[in-house]
């Protein structure tokens, strides 16, 4: 049966201590945007903290009001949703790529990881609530019956991806997006589990849907946002053999700091925002020489890497001075894919050069 009065009062001094504790606390430092606002202006100013706190309240109301007919474990849901992002590096989903490297796997996987490092008591507070943290753990990564509430495999809708579009343009500067088109907690209230997939009622998500539609096609067509996304990721590509797992433990300022050390000539150009976004390039459907670097959803940072090296040599520009990327689209439910070339110089060469080494000509 669902939770009551007293089992929700437990979650929430649970979550409450928790907060304070290095794994939630590192969160404040790690922006909702992967690419921060303090690099780029009119992105969201929400951090990663206020974010996973909001998704534990949203786990503890489901428990508490939603789904009584359900075996649910609140406190478990709870712990799940605060710590869902903790197994984030800098830069997320950009670092994605470079933990799938060093550690073999992406941030959902790495809570464990993160915990193990932190000089807190995470574990102890889970353990006095009675809770396992290898299976908090195994919620997030998408390994329990509970998972569907907030790890959602298909990027379907969860608690997490129900505040984070929602909290996204909430935050945006001067509205750039609007206002959202639902509010999360009438999401929640409509939520049931089916087949082991939580549902929600149709009208809310298509609003949901949508919202998320418009919050990807900012971002992935913003010029300064990709500028900035191409080249931190080409930053860590360039480092890959003197990076360790270490890095992954650094907030966002902190890594910046560590770049700057290792490769000025990058992080001041993307302060000085000298970076331009020379090629924005949808695809339905991959070239053969696109398909060959493809790795999942992403390029293969170590193939791509090279084919950066390589245009960089054949043009006899600094390695600093361009970035390549690629990914799947997360705008629509059809595979549509974005291919991102980046330099300091407008250069028409440079263009028809990157066209071709991926078969667009």
């Amino acid at each position: 049966m669902g939770c009551g009065a007293g089992e929700a009062l437990e979650a929430l001094e649970m979550v409450t201590r928790l907060e304070e504790c290095w794994a939630v606390r590192r969160l404040a430092g790690i922006d909702l945007s992967v690419v921060p606002p303090w690099l780029v202006e009119e992105l969201a100013t929400a951090n990663r903290s206020e974010h996973s706190v909001h998704v534990a309240n949203l786990a503890t109301l489901v428990s508490v009001k939603h789904l009584p007919n359900l075996d649910l474990d609140p406190l478990l849901l709870a712990a799940s949703g605060l710590l869902h992002d903790s197994g984030c590096g800098p830069f997320p989903h950009i670092s994605d790529e470079l933990m799938r490297i060093l550690l073999g796997w992406e941030h959902p996987q790495n809570v464990g990881f993160i915990l193990e490092k932190s000089v807190d008591e995470e574990t102890s507070v889970l353990e006095e609530f009675g809770l396992s943290p290898e299976e908090v753990c195994r919620v997030i990564a998408g390994k329990h019956k509970l998972s569907p509430f907030i790890n959602c495999i298909d990027g379907g809708i969860d608690l997490d991806n129900i505040d984070n579009i929602y909290r996204y343009i909430a935050t945006v500067p001067k509205q750039k997006l609007g206002k959202p088109s639902y509010k999360p907690l009438e999401v929640v209230f409509s939520m049931r589990l089916e087949e082991e997939k939580v549902v929600v009622e149709p009208k809310l998500a298509r609003k949901w849907l949508e919202d998320k539609k418009k919050v990807y096609s900012y971002l992935e067509n913003h010029a300064e946002n990709m500028a900035a996304w191409v080249m931190l990721s080409r930053a860590m590509r360039l480092l890959i053999p003197e990076l360790d797992k270490n890095f992954l433990l650094l907030d966002n300022r902190s890594a910046f700091s560590f770049l700057t050390s290792k490769l000025p000539e990058i992080t001041q150009n993307l302060l000085s925002k000298n970076y331009k976004l020379l090629e924005n390039v949808s695809l339905q459907e991959l070239t053969p020489e696109i398909r060959s670097m493809v790795k999942g959803k992403r390029a293969d940072w170590t193939k791509l890497v090279g084919l950066e090296d390589q245009i960089c040599s054949e043009l006899g520009a600094e390695k600093w001075s361009l970035g390549i990327e690629i990914f799947q689209t997360q705008t629509r439910e059809e595979k549509t894919w974005k291919l991102y070339l980046v330099s300091k110089r407008v250069d028409e060469n440079l263009s028809k050069i990157w066209r071709k080494y991926l078969g667009l000509v």
